[in-house]
């Protein structure tokens, strides 16, 4: 039905210049499904300048996601990565065993709204949150501050309540957002070497079980469209 608020309305480009990502996807756009009808709208094609979601927006950038990294200071979840960089783990560790997905939720809340409102203060936090994963992450792609480190328990040795295949999901989830409004950077360079490690240790030569909690699954898929890539889309299946 039509509608009589004028606060929403769709543009040619309401946001950056369109320059080439990953995949050879414009900045902004989603990727084409590679079947299906019909197709989202992408982050530039429709600009909220008010209104009850205009409100909702600026209600996001000002107080929801300064309230959530507080959050995440406090509760030392993003801490756990500096402890794993430092040797204090597991001594040190606060939060369930999935904390690491919570801070990548956050990550890609703040991706998410630095593309749509450009501001430099929290891409600042976002650079140096990201920053804190990227040295926690090991030689081979491997990241979690749960599992695999002195003192606790091995790598992918309880995949049915661990959750380490979801919280990969969520860090790719949160680089594809990134990768989407920014283009290729760390964040994006940290979840292509745990999506490789993935592919690597669950292959076909390698791990025959699968997580307990999806998420994984349509992460990796949707890594593929991202890059291109169709291996992450083999691995999904």
């Amino acid at each position: 039905m039509p509608s009589n608020d004028t606060s929403l309305h769709q543009t040619e480009q309401a946001g950056p210049p369109a320059l080439a990502g990953a995949g050879g996807y414009p900045l902004g756009l989603p990727v084409a499904p590679s079947a299906g009808a019909l197709e989202p709208l992408g982050l530039y094609d429709v600009e909220i300048t008010g209104g009850f979601w205009g409100s909702m927006q600026s209600l996001n950038l000002e107080h929801i996601i300064p309230h959530c990294e507080h959050w995440v200071e406090k509760s030392g979840w993003a801490g756990n990565f500096d402890a794993a960089v430092e040797g204090r783990l597991p001594q040190d560790r606060t939060g369930m065993v999935f904390a690491d997905s919570d801070v990548y939720k956050l990550v890609e809340a703040m991706a998410w709204e630095v593309g749509r409102s450009g501001d430099a203060a929290m891409e600042a936090r976002l650079n140096a949150l990201v920053e804190r994963i990227a040295r926690a992450q090991e030689p081979d792609g491997y990241l979690n501050t749960a599992f695999g480190r002195p003192g606790q328990p091995p790598r992918y040795s309880d995949l049915e309540w661990g959750h380490e295949l979801y919280c990969y999901g969520h860090l790719i989830q949160a680089a594809i957002a990134r990768g989407r409004t920014h283009g290729e950077d760390l964040l994006v360079t940290i979840a292509r070497r745990a999506a490789d490690h993935v592919c690597e240790a669950f292959g076909e030569d390698g791990i025959r079980r699968v997580g307990g909690h999806p998420e994984i699954e349509l992460a990796l898929a949707e890594f593929a469209r991202y890059t291109g890539e169709r291996k992450y889309l083999e691995q999904a299946r």
